[in-house]
């Protein structure tokens, strides 16, 4: 009887207190609330880009990652133009996190911090195609485009207001000399015959001479000026058809040695190019150099008007843009000249810091990470 009343005395315990283990074990399986974070960003193709009114890219897909196994959830993405000022909104904490294509540098991270690093890049070149004519028309499209510039015809111009003086001089010491060179002595006739002769003179092609000899001292002189022209037209012609060859020559960093470069502003590129003396320091805004842009974009549009020789910029964005925007017209040369590694900015001594490297090495363990960059950058 005793045992009996022990078992139900057991029971009615069991059954007035399992409404409270129930509510412990439900208290201990409360999930967290996830932790909202201001995502500061800048477009960087393939990096961070904006599509449909959406961010996407890389560093878009790793960030997502990062959030889920990091129990974030992204609150706002803010979007800032520049890296310098993305940095800086990091720096006076008005977002939480910063990512893009940002280089981790030691002056960086004197005034904000970083995560391991998420991508491993560095500087390269971006050059144009070497043309190289294929047929019969295409070479004389090159020397048509030589020869019509405002160079050539401002040369032009000079050369025919000469000659024209010339033969004004010409026709008033020949005029009168029965057996000159000029076909008809009245002013029309003997101007186009002296202008004719002045022309001809100039590429030693001339089957008469002038007859006076303050004609022939004029034209000794004359002809030594052609010399003196044909050496100079000859090295112009031969510069305008070269011209758009000098960027072939550009196979690494030392042939960018006085070499027109363009390059993105406030970039890690902008500071190796002045350190090396490659460009000049920026000068003050009104006097702004004019190779130093914004976006990519912009300054990939230099090097297709010529204005410059290259661009230099960070190499997985170079090769991205050659691939998938310059349709054939440019390619990188020299491979990666410096080591730069990119990360996520942080507010300093930020919380999130641990929990995301944490993310990035579980990501790099389970290949996530090794499958949003094939996404974007292939095997």
């Amino acid at each position: 009887m005793k045992i009996n009343n022990l078992i139900k005395a057991w029971l009615v315990l069991v059954l007035l207190f399992a409404p409270l283990i129930t509510i412990s074990a439900q208290e201990n399986t409360i999930v967290e609330p996830k932790q909202k974070v201001r995502l500061g960003v800048k477009e960087i193709e393939p990096f961070v880009t904006k599509k449909d009114d959406k961010f996407v890219g890389f560093s878009i897909d790793l960030w997502d990652q990062l959030a889920k196994d990091s129990n974030l959830e992204t609150a706002e993405i803010i979007k800032f133009d520049t890296v310098k000022d993305l940095l800086q909104a990091v720096e006076d904490k008005k977002v939480d996190a910063a990512i893009a294509g940002i280089s981790i540098t030691s002056d960086r991270e004197n005034k904000v911090d970083f995560t391991t690093p998420m991508y491993n890049s560095g500087l390269s070149i971006m050059t144009k195609v070497d043309p190289k004519p294929n047929s019969v028309f295409e070479i004389f499209n090159q020397i048509k485009l030589a020869v019509f510039t405002p160079e050539f015809g401002a040369l032009a111009t000079i050369l025919s207001i000469i000659s024209f003086v010339l033969a004004n001089i010409l026709y008033i010491t020949e005029k009168r000399k029965d057996d000159g060179f000029l076909d008809n002595p009245d002013y029309l006739g003997g101007i186009i015959s002296a202008f004719w002769w002045g022309i001809t003179a100039l590429f030693g092609q001339q089957d008469r001479h002038p007859g006076t000899k303050t004609g022939r001292v004029i034209g000794i002189v004359w002809m030594v000026f052609g010399v003196l022209f044909l050496s100079f037209f000859t090295a112009q012609i031969t510069s305008n058809l070269t011209a758009d060859k000098i960027s072939g020559n550009i196979s690494g960093i030392k042939d960018l040695k006085g070499k027109k470069i363009a390059t993105l502003s406030n970039t890690t590129a902008q500071r190796y190019l002045v350190d090396n003396q490659y460009i000049d320091a920026p000068k003050p805004q009104a006097d702004q150099n004019p190779y130093l842009k914004t976006t990519l974009a912009e300054a990939a549009q230099l090097l297709k008007s010529g204005e410059v020789d290259a661009v230099v910029y960070d190499a997985p964005a170079l090769d991205y843009y050659v691939k998938s925007k310059s349709n054939g017209l440019f390619q990188t040369v020299g491979g990666l000249f410096t080591s730069e590694n990119y990360g996520i900015a942080l507010p300093s001594k930020s919380e999130l810091r641990k929990s995301l490297n944490l993310g990035l090495l579980k990501a790099q363990e389970n290949g996530s990470y090794d499958d949003i960059k094939a996404k974007y950058f292939g095997e």
